[in-house]
C-alpha cells in the first residue's frame, strides 16, 4: 500500500475560503439557479441559430450577388462556395460546438448522441462540399464566376472531402433523429406534470399555465414527432436521389429542401426541450426552489390534466 503524503501549500497569509466553500458570487449563483439558466440558454442560442441560419445563408448571399434577386442554392452546404461561406461557417460552427458540449460530463445516451450530432456538424461546416456546377445563363447568379477549391480540397481531392462532408452530414441527421427519439424516451418514461405555479413572476403565470397545459397533453409525443419527420426527410432525400429528381416544383433542390427540414425540425424538439427546462423545472434550476417544485408537482399529480 502506499503512504498518504499531505502537501502544504503557503497561503502567505491571503485568506482563503474553506474547501467546498463557493466565492459569494459563485454562491450567489449556485443558489439562484443562474449558472443553470446559462445552460439552459446554450440550449435556446443553438435552436434559434438552427431555424435563422438559412434565412441568413440565402440573405447575406443575396447581398453579395449584386444582381437584385434571390439564388437558393441546391443545398445549405453549398453555400460554403458563395459569400455567406462564413455565415455558413459560424452558423454550423456554433451549433456544432454547444451540442458537443452540452452536458459532455453526464454519460448518457442522449448526450452520446449530442456529442456525435456536434462533431459531425463541424466536420460538415469544415470539410466543404463539392462545388456547384456554373450556373445556367439567364438565371440568377449567372455572373458569378466559378469557386476557387480550397487548400483542403487541393490536397486530398474535391471528391474525396465531398465524400467525407457527406458521411458527416448523413451522421448529423442520424444523432438528430435519436436525440428526439431518446428525448420521447425519457419523457415517457420518466413522466412529469409541469406546473407553473412554481414559477415566482405573477405576470408570467397565466402564459404558462397555457403552455404547461399544451405540455402536459403533447408531451414525449412531440419529441417522437420530431423524429418520425426527420426520418421521412431521409427516406424522401433516398428517393429523390434513387428517382434521379434534382429539382422539385418552386425550383427547390431536394437536398435543400431536406436539410432545411431537418435542421428545423430537430431546433424545434431542442428548442421545446429547453423550454421544458427551463420554465416547468424538470430539473430545478438551484436548491432554492427544489422543495417548491416537489411540491407543487406533487399537488398537481394528486388531480387529474384537465382537457
Amino acid at each position: 500500500m502506499s503512504t498518504p503524503v499531505t502537501v502544504r501549500v503557503p497561503t502567505g497569509g491571503t485568506e482563503v475560503v474553506a474547501p467546498g466553500e463557493l466565492a459569494p458570487d459563485d454562491a450567489a449563483a449556485f443558489e439562484q439557479g443562474k449558472s443553470v439558466r446559462s445552460l439552459v440558454i446554450i440550449r435556446f442560442v443553438a435552436g434559434l441559430v438552427g431555424v435563422l441560419l438559412p434565412l441568413a445563408l440565402i440573405g447575406v448571399d443575396y447581398v453579395f450577388l449584386g444582381q437584385s434577386c434571390v439564388r437558393v442554392r441546391g443545398s445549405l452546404s453549398a453555400y460554403y462556395h458563395s459569400g455567406a461561406r462564413d455565415i455558413f461557417v459560424i452558423g454550423l460552427g456554433i451549433v456544432g460546438f454547444l451540442l458537443a458540449a452540452y452536458k459532455i460530463t453526464r454519460a448518457t445516451p442522449g448526450n452520446v448522441f449530442s456529442l456525435v450530432a456536434g462533431l459531425a456538424i463541424i466536420g460538415v461546416a469544415t470539410l466543404p462540399t463539392a462545388r456547384p456546377g456554373p450556373v445556367p445563363p439567364g438565371e440568377c447568379g449567372s455572373g458569378v464566376g466559378e469557386a476557387a477549391l480550397t487548400p483542403l480540397q487541393q490536397r486530398f481531392g474535391e471528391d474525396v472531402v465531398a465524400g467525407w462532408h457527406n458521411g458527416c452530414a448523413a451522421a448529423a441527421f442520424l444523432a438528430f433523429t435519436a436525440i428526439c427519439l431518446y428525448t420521447a424516451y425519457r419523457d415517457w418514461r420518466y413522466p412529469m406534470l409541469r406546473p407553473a405555479e412554481v414559477r415566482a413572476r405573477p405576470q408570467w403565470r397565466r402564459l404558462e399555465g397555457i403552455f404547461a397545459a399544451i405540455d402536459n397533453r403533447i408531451g414525449w409525443k412531440f419529441h417522437l414527432g420530431c423524429g418520425a419527420l426527420i426520418i421521412v426527410a431521409i427516406l424522401f432525400f433516398a428517393f429523390t436521389a434513387i428517382a434521379g429528381i434534382d429539382e422539385l416544383p418552386g425550383g427547390f433542390g431536394p437536398t435543400w429542401v431536406v436539410e432545411v427540414a431537418g435542421v428545423m425540425i430537430f431546433s424545434a424538439s431542442w428548442f421545446a426541450k429547453g423550454l421544458d427546462d427551463y420554465f416547468w423545472r424538470r430539473e430545478p434550476l438551484s436548491p432554492c426552489v427544489t422543495r417548491a417544485v416537489d411540491e407543487a408537482v406533487v399537488a398537481a399529480a394528486a388531480e387529474p390534466v384537465r382537457a
